[in-house]
């Protein structure tokens, strides 16, 4: 595909109400990785492929995997620089180190995970917000304030809670 077409077939699914993800690994496919809703840039490793050589015509799929990653993190780890970013991984907000798609499910099981840790927030703050104003107001009718030691307390108990929803497996 010319980054035109690519660009375009994203445009449509957009314009289908469809929610795109693309990856692409060059400059030519920094169009489409902008228009998409999700843009994954995957750094290419061609030293790295190249010395797979022959063997990945023959080999397993599951074994040249994990080939394959054990010779990018031989690489990576004997020379940091080897990751080189380029444009894809400017114009994308997630960027991986991986020569495949794979990253594409560590992308959407952390979207999944944020998104539940960010409704529980709200969910504690919307609770928070009544039991607020349910206090103050009946504090207020009696002719009470909350003194600094109760609003300590409450400033703990909201902080305990965030911290426990933080921990929390979804």
């Amino acid at each position: 595909f010319a980054p035109e077409h690519k660009a375009t077939v994203v445009d449509a699914f957009n314009a289908s109400g469809a929610v795109t993800l693309f990856c692409g690994d060059g400059t030519n496919d920094v169009g489409a990785l902008k228009r998409a809703h999700v843009g994954v840039s995957i750094l290419n490793a061609p030293e790295i492929e190249r010395g797979l050589g022959a063997a990945a015509v023959s080999a397993d799929v599951a074994r040249l995997r994990a080939r394959l990653a054990e010779a990018e993190m031989d690489a990576v780890d004997a020379d940091p620089a080897l990751v080189k970013l380029g444009d894809a991984s400017i114009a994308s907000p997630f960027t991986s180190k991986r020569a495949t798609i794979e990253c594409v499910l560590a992308v959407i099981c952390q979207g999944r995970c944020t998104l539940v840790s960010m409704i529980q927030i709200f969910k504690i703050l919307a609770v928070l917000c009544l039991v607020s104003a349910y206090t103050l107001s009946t504090l207020f009718l009696a002719g009470v304030k909350q003194g600094d030691a109760q609003m300590t307390v409450a400033g703990l108990l909201t902080a305990t809670l965030f911290f426990l929803t933080s921990r929390a497996r979804p």
